[in-house]
């Protein structure tokens, strides 16, 4: 049997009413505007959009953004390194830090100054430290011994102080460096040797009614009755309560520089027991009658020491 062939069209006009439209088949309102706005605006849109803007966009960003990135990357490199390395090679000014090591400079201004300390002469002790004292052959009271830069400083505890008559007397021996004498003062008949050439010997009466500085003169000892009274800077004080003297001698007119030569007693020129004792330093002699002196201190008055420090000699 033989078979026909019929268009699809005739065959969709004749199962068709006359509007076109399958028969039977409800029709939406406004269906067909809907489907046509549909088609056209997401077929345009969607092929022109995606096509367009991915090819166009990720091609140009890519290459460019790798050309760009390589350039920049390139040059700041190069420049950083450039730079960097020129500063790190001024290491020459780290050199210059050798000036610290004159530290020499510094060091010298740190040296300890001379020792220093001053007493107020009025016959006080409370001002006295470890640091001056001294104790005496008789091992009966002490003495302090100190300076500063414009006076030596001697200080006498003892019981005579308090007890002494006009015939008890504190002779200080005081030697500068230049010729002097090594007999000591003539009082009645004692006159002690001395182990250096004294240049002074400042005498006090122990009932505090006569002191004077003698000096040496090239042939004698030669008073000045008034150096304690007058304008030179001498000063003594003394305290019978305290059985204390304390004398202020000016180094200036004793001619004394950056060392003294030193050495003290007590002496007693009574016609019955004359005698000398309670000497500084202590192993200088044994009390009783006219000693000589065989030590004395030698003090380096530009030194940072303590004076109770400075060993005998």
């Amino acid at each position: 049997m033989r078979l026909s062939v019929v268009p699809l069209a005739l065959f969709f006009a004749a199962c068709s009413g006359p509007s076109g439209l399958v028969p039977n088949t409800p029709v939406p309102p406004n269906e067909a505007d809907t489907d046509a706005d549909a088609d056209a605006d997401t077929d345009t849109d969607t092929d022109a959009d995606s096509d367009a803007d991915t090819d166009t966009d990720t091609d140009a960003d890519s290459d460019a953004d790798a050309d760009t990135d390589a350039d920049a990357d390139s040059d700041t490199d190069t420049d950083a390194d450039a730079d960097s390395d020129t500063d790190a090679d001024t290491d020459a000014d780290a050199d210059t830090d050798t000036d610290a090591d004159t530290d020499a400079d510094a060091d010298t201004d740190t040296d300890p100054l001379p020792f220093s300390l001053a007493l107020t002469v009025d016959g006080d002790r409370s001002d006295w430290s470890a640091p001056i004292l001294f104790a005496n052959s008789g091992g009966v009271g002490e003495a302090a011994i100190t300076w500063d830069s414009q006076a030596l400083f001697v200080g006498v505890d003892h019981p005579d102080i308090q007890s002494g008559t006009g015939e008890h007397w504190v002779h200080i021996y005081i030697g500068n460096s230049t010729p002097g004498s090594t007999t000591g003062l003539l009082f009645n008949t004692q006159a002690p040797a001395l182990p250096f050439q004294a240049n002074h010997v400042i005498a006090w009466k122990m009932d505090d009614s006569y002191a004077a500085l003698f000096s040496w003169n090239g042939s004698d000892w030669a008073p000045d009755d008034t150096w304690f009274t007058g304008a030179t800077g001498a000063v003594v004080a003394e305290s019978n309560v305290n059985q204390v003297v304390e004398f202020r001698l000016p180094r200036g007119v004793l001619g004394v520089g950056t060392s003294v030569e030193f050495a003290m007693s007590m002496v007693f020129e009574g016609a019955a027991n004359e005698s000398t004792y309670a000497a500084v330093p202590a192993d200088t002699l044994n009390d009783g009658y006219d000693p000589d002196f065989s030590t004395r201190f030698v003090f380096d008055l530009a030194s940072p020491a303590d004076p109770n420090s400075t060993v005998a000699q």
